[in-house]
């Protein structure tokens, strides 16, 4: 398959201690932090946001995620498009977003000389915009005056590119457009650009319902809506299809397909069949507000015709008409009518309105997702508590959990069963018992289980560690070597390992081990790997300790040299970086 987007290739041994998203950004946003996006203006008729985890590849597909109304989308398209981004958190939201084509310098102070003189005396004011190339209401700067130009831009819209798309910043966010009349420059263009797009929604229509990406559903002659949708099962790790059935304005139960309850043990998801908010414009019509100026009538906002209505907090007195073009929406049941440009005011008792119409509602489905909680499970075990790291699961979930393995011993389940409870924990009620692995002659003594097994392997030790001390064997135990050491971050083929005392060690010389506990295994295996696309990707240490300041955007792909097994060996991962894995269920491979 023909891969056209950039692959991170970390050279030699993969050292770098750069941000692994991508593109200019170095902060990944916590959750519920949203991107930097304009202010809205009564005439403006996008949403412009600047993305995070910005990466454009070669054929101009750009990549990113982008945060609208307090959820994060994942976009990916060609600058120049609108395309439909999704949701991150396994919703199914989506909302349409356009790729503004904006190419961008660094900021660079030393091009101080680079000056743009606004022609006129003091009370001659120039126009202000914002880093999306829009008008920025109220604001002015003062003409009769030379200012030093820190940065550039431009937008690719039109043929006259490097004049009249072009602009200055001349302070914070402040951006002048050399191609005013009155405005000279003066001194060296010198600055680089490189492609820098942002993403708009329109605010008309942002198209933000609730539905999922594959949904297919038909309204019924009783007008019942059926249907199906998928949702992302942390269980399987897959979307699984769920069939559903009731009227707009129900919570039902969806159920596995036949096709999907013969392969897997899941419970019914909740889906909301809602009414997709609608509009008709019919003419002029008038709305009258009965009563004298001391009945108070509410006003409305709505996120521009997406979800929800919410109250403005101010008021219109009774005794008042409208009569302007009017628009219908009806969410849920409730009517609202759109009285000026995006306020609204809600069908009620003293709301009269002098022409109506009828339209059949449409629906949309959501998902009712629960919280998702990625925590550890412990279990007690005869060996002491075990903890596998890292399970993720929606509140209700019931999850299958690996049980680790420990050399020389064998225990008595492959997995545990675990509950995500609503607290934010993940716990089970089952134990596990290990039970030591018995030589030819049948014998458990401590003399048997010191004796090698032969097998070969790779192990590495961790890059962050010191050196780490080498052991002989002395019969039945292990005696520290103080004159000979392995370095961090080495590689070594091991041909045998023992369990002395309860520790693992592996034979990486003559009668030179290193103990499990301070290396991991690892099989070489040159690969490029794609994140998944529900959300950003998690990293591990070689200790298998979460890596906290760093983390793979979702939808990129990743040169990897090696498959690690972390954990005790329970879990595989692909090496990133030199200390830096991610999880192979978070990953697919798609070329060498």
């Amino acid at each position: 398959m023909k891969n056209n987007k950039r692959v991170f290739v970390l050279a030699s041994v993969l050292l770098f201690s750069g941000f692994l998203l991508g593109g200019n950004s170095q902060v990944v946003k916590a959750a519920g932090e949203t991107d930097t996006a304009s202010v809205p203006t009564s005439d403006s008729v996008e949403y412009d946001i600047e993305g995070s985890n910005v990466i454009t590849s070669d054929d101009g597909t750009v990549s990113a995620d982008i945060t609208y109304n307090g959820v994060q989308y994942s976009v990916k398209g060609k600058i120049g498009t609108t395309v439909k981004a999704m949701s991150t958190d396994g919703s199914g939201k989506s909302v349409e977003v356009s790729i503004i084509d904006r190419k961008s310098s660094e900021v660079d102070d030393s091009s101080s000389n680079y000056k743009i003189n606004l022609l006129g005396i003091y009370s001659t004011s120039y126009q202000v915009f914002n880093s999306f190339g829009k008008e920025v209401k109220g604001e002015y700067v003062d003409g009769g005056k030379d200012y030093s130009l820190s940065q550039k831009m431009t937008l690719n819209d039109d043929d006259d590119y490097d004049k009249k798309n072009s602009y200055y910043l001349i302070g914070d966010d402040k951006w002048i457009k050399p191609s005013f009349k009155g405005t000279t420059i003066s001194g060296t263009d010198n600055f680089t650009l490189k492609s820098n797009p942002y993403f708009a929604i329109n605010k008309s229509n942002p198209i933000t319902y609730d539905d999922s990406e594959w949904d297919n559903y038909s309204i019924n002659s009783d007008g019942t809506v059926e249907g199906t949708v998928k949702k992302y099962s942390y269980e399987y790790k897959k979307d699984i299809e769920y069939n559903f059935k009731g009227s707009i304005g129900q919570t039902v139960d969806a159920t596995l397909t036949p096709e999907e309850d013969t392969e897997y043990d899941l419970n019914p998801i909740k889906v909301k069949i809602a009414n997709k908010p609608l509009s008709k414009d019919f003419g002029f019509a008038t709305i009258s507000l009965s009563g004298s100026g001391k009945n108070r009538y509410e006003l409305y906002l709505c996120d521009d015709y997406s979800n929800y209505f919410f109250k403005e907090g101010s008021e219109y007195p009774g005794n008042t008409a409208f009569f302007v073009p009017i628009a219908k929406v009806d969410r849920d049941g409730d009517i609202f009518y759109e009285v000026t440009q995006s306020e609204w005011i809600k069908q009620e008792d003293g709301v009269e309105l002098s022409t109506d119409f009828d339209y059949t509602p449409e629906p949309y489905i959501e998902i009712v997702q629960n919280q998702v909680i990625t925590s550890s499970v412990t279990f007690p075990s005869n060996l002491g508590e075990k903890t596998v790291s890292d399970i993720t699961g929606e509140v209700g979930d019931n999850l299958t959990v690996p049980v680790p393995t420990i050399s020389g011993y064998k225990a008595d389940k492959s997995t545990v069963s675990a509950h995500v409870n609503a607290e934010g924990t993940i716990t089970t009620k089952d134990s596990v018992k290990y039970t030591p692995i018995k030589s030819n002659s049948g014998s458990s003594s401590n003399t048997d289980r010191v004796k090698p097994e032969y097998l070969k392997q790779t192990v590495s030790t961790f890059p962050d560690k010191p050196n780490v001390k080498l052991y002989h064997l002395n019969a039945d135990s292990m005696t520290a070597d103080d004159t000979r050491a392995l370095a961090p971050n080495s590689d070594w083929q091991s041909d045998q390992r023992v369990v002395v005392k309860g520790d693992t060690y592996y034979r990486v010389a003559t009668n030179e081990w290193v103990k499990a506990s301070q290396a991991y295994i690892y099989t070489a295996h040159p690969i490029v790997v794609e994140t998944k696309l529900n959300g950003i990707k998690k990293l591990a240490s070689a200790e298998g300790n979460t890596v906290t300041d760093r983390a793979l955007a979702s939808d990129t792909d990743w040169y990897s040299d090696r498959i690690a097994y972390l954990n005790d060996g329970t879990t595989e991962y692909y090496r990133v970086a030199t200390n830096e894995f991610v999880k192979q269920s978070d990953v697919n491979e798609i070329s060498k």
